[in-house]
């Protein structure tokens, strides 16, 4: 099930709007219905099509009226135009409205506006269509009292919306006017010459302000580059005295680069948490010195191995070592 956005706020391309506050939807919720291209069966032509299907959950958010699009499955022509929606082929939606109100109040109006505001409408159904006559890929079709379609020319001819008067016009321009006057902090009563000097400023400040930004992001690469570089000699040489001191074997060197080329700050506390690997004899020593040796000498090879202590005697005492090894193998150790 595809949503739909059947219209928004925006000026469409006949050079009006309509306010969504006052789009009566009610009647319209009663009987959802879709058609295509706004083509309605009562036309008794030869192209006529039935309704293909209906419309969902038809609500306001954000500016925009939604509706989720449910086709009839058992309509050969809807199924068609179903499956070109489901794969992205045909994305509009047009609505048909019955125009209620018209305002040309300056209140009602937006700037670059043509046309009256039609400030109360009826939406009286909504089209699947392949070209749309909004920015949003969204169009519009009327319908006079009779709830017939109007024909309407792509110039707009037949359109039920007065264009407005010149002094409306200038109305539209003049509130555009006040917005870009307020936006450079200027009286209304500013003069042409005062407008194009205040936006001469601007451009000359945006210029600047490019140039610095350039020169800034030099400076910020500049101090990046130098920072991954002591970064990266730092890196080397903890890694090398992890591997001198024995914390890590020379063959988890370059994975312990790799660690410090992805978080630096991370693999430093990671390798500084590693203690440094103790000699044989630093062993014995932290196990009470020379009487751990004499303690050594008096276990079996098997008991030695097991405890992973063959080593620690070879250091402490070879001769010790040399005699268990020929007691266990038969041969003199080499």
């Amino acid at each position: 099930m595809k949503t739909f956005v059947l219209l928004d706020e925006t000026l469409n391309e006949y050079g009006f709007w309509i306010p969504l506050a006052g789009l009566d939807v009610e009647q319209f919720k009663k009987n959802p219905i879709m058609l295509w291209m706004h083509n309605r069966a009562w036309r008794g032509t030869e192209d006529e099509v039935l309704p293909i299907g209906r419309w969902d959950n038809v609500r306001v958010e954000g500016g925009k009226l939604l509706a989720d699009a449910v086709f009839d499955d058992n309509d050969e022509f809807a199924s068609k135009i179903g499956d070109k929606v489901e794969n992205g082929f045909l994305k509009m939606a047009s609505v048909g409205v019955r125009i209620m109100v018209l305002s040309s109040d300056p209140k009602d109006l937006k700037p670059g506006q043509t046309r009256e505001t039609p400030i109360k409408c009826k939406l009286k159904e909504a089209s699947i269509v392949d070209i749309g006559g909004l920015d949003n890929a969204l169009s519009l079709a009327f319908y006079d009292a009779d709830d017939k379609l109007i024909e309407l020319s792509d110039s707009g001819e037949n359109l039920p919306i007065k264009l407005l008067s010149e002094n409306n016009q200038q109305t539209t321009e003049m509130i555009e006017l006040k917005k870009t006057v307020g936006l450079l902090k200027l009286t209304d009563k500013a003069t042409d010459e005062e407008i194009a000097a205040e936006v001469s400023k601007l451009q000359d400040s945006e210029t600047t302000l490019k140039s610095e930004n350039a020169k800034l992001s030099e400076k910020i690469q500049a101090l990046e580059d130098k920072q991954k570089n002591e970064n990266k000699a730092e890196a080397i040489a903890l890694v090398d005295a992890a591997v001198k001191d024995g914390r890590i074997d020379a063959s988890g060197k370059d994975s312990f680069l790799k660690l410090f080329e992805n978080d630096h700050a991370s693999a430093k506390v990671t390798l500084a948490s590693i203690p440094a690997r103790k000699s044989a004899k630093e062993d014995l020593k932290d196990n009470k010195g020379e009487s751990d040796a004499e303690k050594l000498s008096k276990l079996s090879w098997e008991e030695l191995d097991k405890q992973g202590k063959l080593e620690l005697l070879k250091s402490a005492n070879l001769e010790a070592f040399k005699e268990k090894f020929k007691n266990k193998f038969g041969k003199d150790y080499q």
